[in-house]
């Protein structure tokens, strides 16, 4: 009789994982903000210590953000389960009311605000305006996973001003301030 020898997948490691830029070795995330008054058209802000989503009578700023190359931290991103997911922001300068939607297309290296992105919000920051500090709100579990399974259709995601005449200011990958940069946690089964 010939021995049979079982060889499993390998699979993602179950538990929780905390990314943002700098920490573990984390360099896949990408920030910036898009800006439709004259003369900043075009420009990328994607060095500055903040995230600006805004809305006035004279011009609007969109944030980005985006977790790329989710896919490398797992030996097989195929066997990857989320089971529960959030977004943990600090909002650097008060204002209000922002959502977060998925980015339908990829942001290219102009920065026109040609933008695309879901209609219906992951989420949306529960804040009243006033507030400074951290915010965690959940964010899709399925979209987590696709952007890990199938980090091909990993967009990123916008800050969409939803308040008409304000907004906020949020910490960046660049705050030098640790504890202000955007976290995406997310637990693996």
């Amino acid at each position: 009789s010939l021995p049979i020898f079982f060889y499993p997948l390998s699979a993602a490691t179950p538990g929780v994982y905390t990314i943002t830029n700098g920490l573990y070795g984390y360099t896949g995330g990408e920030d910036t903000y898009v800006w439709s008054q004259a003369g900043a058209v075009g420009s990328n802000f994607s060095s500055t210590a903040t995230i600006i989503s805004d809305k006035n009578a004279t011009d609007e700023r969109w944030g980005f953000t985006k977790y790329g190359d989710l896919d490398t931290l797992f030996a097989d991103n195929s066997t990857v389960t989320v089971t529960d997911a959030s977004f943990t922001f600090y909002v650097d300068t008060e204002g209000e009311g922002i959502a977060f939607h998925e980015a339908l297309s990829a942001v290219d290296g102009t920065m026109s605000d040609d933008l695309a992105w879901d209609a219906n919000a992951m989420a949306t920051d529960p804040m009243a305006n006033n507030f400074i500090g951290a915010i965690t709100v959940n964010f899709p579990v399925s979209t987590v996973q696709n952007w890990i399974r199938t980090p091909e259709q990993n967009f990123g995601f916008w800050h969409i001003a939803t308040h008409p005449s304000n907004g906020q200011q949020l910490g960046s990958f660049e705050a030098v301030t640790f504890s202000h940069r955007p976290v995406l946690n997310f637990t693996i089964a």
